[in-house]
């Protein structure tokens, strides 16, 4: 029984990890967006006129993009924790086959992150 359970510790924690590196890439890809529109508002303004204004819902989004960072910090830091605590455990970490560490495919957060990204592409 207690191998069942380390089995299925290795297997979260690393299910957990390769959740994390697609949350961090989709994170880079927003950050390029939010870059990306940055840089066409700034281009497209006249030189000798006024700064150009970013939209409201531009500050919004830099705001949820800054707390997902720190949300990232702090999952990193735990997962860190967990690997150590797991080995303290006698776990094995190397065991866990790719297949088993997977992502699950969430459908909905799917949509979610393509209506932010469609949102994005807007500006």
């Amino acid at each position: 029984r207690g191998g069942f359970h380390a089995k299925s510790a290795a297997s979260n924690l690393a299910s957990g990890e390769a959740l994390l590196k697609k949350g961090h890439a989709t994170l880079g890809e927003g950050q390029g967006l939010i870059r990306e529109a940055e840089a066409e508002l700034q281009s497209k303004a006249d030189p000798l006129g006024a700064p150009p204004e970013a939209p409201k819902s531009w500050s919004r989004i830099e705001a949820m993009a800054h707390r997902t960072e720190g949300k990232e910090r702090g999952i990193r830091t735990s997962i860190a924790d967990l690997r150590h605590d797991a080995r303290g455990a006698g776990v094995s970490l190397l065991g866990v086959s790719a297949s088993e560490a997977s992502a699950p495919v969430n459908s909905f957060d799917k949509q979610e992150d393509d209506k932010l990204l469609a949102f994005l592409a807007k500006y």
